[in-house]
């Protein structure tokens, strides 16, 4: 399976730590966590992006925006399904929910709040051909939802269990459609 959030040797940023953003600017970090179904599907799945929320507590902020994957997605292969892209929200404090391009150069306002999705790796090979106890822990681990273990594997679990047959007789199915 492809690596979890990594950053290739052509990027020029860095995320700094947590703690020294907030520490350092009026911003709070709400969460940084794993995008479920963000790497793409495939015998072996593709590497997950992530997700992170940051809040801005007090004042005004111009913020740059340079970010890329937000139309053209990372591609599988040999059959593996694309990552899905990236996206950017701004939730406004008023409620107010704007999608950002990948590239612009935006205002915010306190208790305004971003949430950044970064896209994960394509997946290699066909996703029928994944070990089903392989998707079953991507599904325990919160890498994959149960609908993507069912609708794009072929895995049918019952009480966190591959139901075997039920899998074959999907799978079956599946490759049919």
């Amino acid at each position: 399976d492809g690596i979890d959030v990594i950053d290739t040797d052509l990027s020029n940023m860095m995320a700094p730590p947590v703690e020294a953003t907030e520490s350092g600017y009026p911003v709070r970090v709400h969460s940084i966590r794993l995008w479920t179904d963000s790497g793409g599907a495939g015998t072996y799945r593709g590497g997950l992006g992530y997700v992170a929320e940051w809040e801005l507590l007090r004042g005004e902020a111009t913020v740059t925006q340079r970010r890329d994957r937000h139309l053209l997605p990372p591609w599988g292969l040999l059959g593996g399904h694309p990552a899905p892209p990236c996206r950017t929200e701004l939730h406004r404090a008023t409620g107010e929910i704007v999608t950002i391009p990948s590239k612009q150069v935006l205002h915010m306002r306190a208790g305004d709040r971003m949430v950044v999705y970064t896209t994960g790796g394509g997946g290699y090979g066909s996703p029928l051909a994944r070990d089903p106890e392989k998707v079953r822990d991507d599904v325990l681990d919160g890498r994959i939802t149960r609908a993507a273990a069912r609708d794009i594997y072929g895995v049918v679990l019952r009480d966190d269990k591959v139901d075997l047959n039920a899998t074959a007789a999907l799978r079956e199915h599946l490759r049919n459609d």
